[in-house]
């Protein structure tokens, strides 16, 4: 298997959902070659059907899948005298959207580029408490109560509880005996959870609650940085590996196809079953690097008080 390092955006402000994606890219063609095509100048708007390539079309015919940015499109047909298509826009699902000039076309991509973003996607989110983000909240202390909402109802576990005896302080360095309440009543803990102080507890000065949550991918542009959602730097090798193991998991159904093909592999240059160890390959690397990542968290953050 080739060893991935992290990838990283040009402009050295963190790693976006788009490096992810050429990362991943590089995982599943290697040393392949799509054939590509560019958008004329001035782009294409949302509603233009009939579009004229920069350059000549080569393999977009008819019947072509083109995948430009992270919308798909259907060819109908194609004139090469002209450089022109007419396509079908939105293709199985996708959005028809405005794209700038000279954006690339990528032409019958084994791997759609909205699939390998979908795909990372879905990886970061099916993680659950094996990788976690690390958030920390502050709670004042009061005389009148040993049951603090949490303010937070969306964690995976309470990693530590820590006080200050000094209000408005940042160092919490004394540990807090305590028990999560999960589970009540959201007129008295409107999150529905809540920190019950055990013992001969505090009352004024403040506790740190630091929590483990799920990374939150509701936000997936292009533009995304992944850090800025919790990944730590060294896990970002892990979901190209991910994904690239989910994308290749399902390439193995095509050969259980009827239909006929116009240009076959011969059998013993792939045999069957070679598309799914691929795959099993690459779920081992993942699987993996998320324990490693797994071991490292837990040594600093053994999970506790689980929601």
């Amino acid at each position: 298997m080739p060893v991935v390092g992290p990838p990283t955006s040009p402009g050295g402000e963190g790693t976006t959902v788009a490096d992810l994606i050429e990362e991943t890219k590089r995982l599943l063609y290697g040393a392949g070659r799509l054939s590509v095509n560019r958008l004329p100048a001035g782009g294409i708007d949302s509603e233009d059907d009939v579009i004229t390539m920069s350059l000549d079309l080569n393999d977009i015919v008819r019947g072509a899948l083109l995948s430009v940015e992270n919308e798909l499109m259907y060819v109908i047909s194609a004139a090469p005298a002209s450089k022109q298509v007419t396509v079908m826009r939105g293709y199985m699902g996708t959005e028809a959207v405005e794209h700038a000039q000279d954006v690339y076309v990528e032409v019958n991509p084994r791997f759609p580029r909205i699939y390998i973003k979908d795909a990372l996607r879905r990886e970061v989110d099916s993680w659950g408490s094996r990788l976690f983000k690390v958030t920390s909240t502050n709670i004042p202390l009061s005389t009148t109560t040993r049951s603090y909402d949490m303010g937070i109802s969306d964690f995976i576990a309470v990693l530590s509880v820590r006080f200050s005896p000094y209000t408005g302080r940042t160092t919490h360095s004394n540990v807090l005996r305590w028990h999560l309440l999960v589970d009540q009543d959201t007129v008295e803990f409107p999150s529905g959870a809540a920190i019950d102080l055990l013992g001969d507890y505090p009352t004024t000065g403040s506790m740190r609650v630091t929590l483990a949550q799920k990374f939150d991918v509701s936000t997936w542009d292009d533009n995304t940085v992944v850090e800025s959602i919790g990944l730590k730097s060294s896990m970002i090798d892990i979901p190209p590996i991910g994904a690239a193991w989910r994308l290749m998991a399902t390439k193995e159904i095509a050969r259980t196809s009827m239909v006929s093909q116009p240009e076959p592999r011969r059998s013993e240059e792939v045999p069957a079953g070679h598309i799914a160890s691929v795959g099993a390959q690459l779920k081992k690397l993942r699987d993996d690097r998320i324990e490693e990542e797994r071991w490292t968290l837990l040594q600093t953050y053994p999970l506790r008080g689980v929601a």
